[in-house]
């Protein structure tokens, strides 16, 4: 009876090892899932880009000579980010500045066939910037690229680049 009942704790003990070893690959890939991704998969700086857009946002400025207050900080989101890319990567083909895509879409059918539910959303574009301060730089200098940035409805961004072309979708999820 004893070699049995130590038998059974042995295979309930492999069965909760199994287990937390299961817990904790899940674990790590969800984390490994929400850090920033190597910045040559949105042709970008994607810490660098973060960083800039939060640092103006908590720090308000003044766009377009209307004060604009500080505001929480956005949260990175992939699905933003794919959005932006495709279209970055739809201007370059098309060599093109536009706000509507070569096939027709919004920005909000861009974000929705990201697999992105918005409640509110916005986009900020621009061309022949070589990096992600000059790319900001210009965006703060525009008085509707930089309300966008500002606007205290947005609480996630993504961006993307292909080549000279940006493009920054921010949202808020519903």
């Amino acid at each position: 009876m004893y070699s049995r009942l130590s038998l059974m704790k042995q295979i309930k003990m492999k069965n909760i090892a199994k287990i937390l070893l299961l817990l904790t690959v899940v674990f790590v890939a969800s984390c490994h899932k929400n850090r920033d991704i190597l910045p040559d998969v949105y042709n970008l700086d994607v810490a660098m880009m973060l960083r800039l857009i939060n640092e103006q946002r908590v720090a308000g400025c003044q766009c377009g000579g209307v004060d604009m207050p500080p505001v929480p900080p956005l949260q990175w989101n992939h699905q933003l980010a794919k959005a932006a890319l495709l279209h970055s990567i739809d201007m370059n083909t098309h060599r093109t500045l536009n706000h509507t895509s070569s096939d027709g879409r919004s920005p909000g059918d861009r974000i929705r066939a990201a697999g992105y539910n918005a409640s509110t959303w916005g986009e900020n574009i621009a061309v022949g910037y070589a990096d992600e301060k000059a790319v900001m730089n210009g965006w703060m200098q525009s008085s509707g690229h930089c309300a966008n940035i500002m606007n205290k409805n947005f609480t996630e961004v993504g961006a993307g680049r292909k080549e000279r072309y940006w493009t920054m979708t921010l949202a808020r999820p519903r």
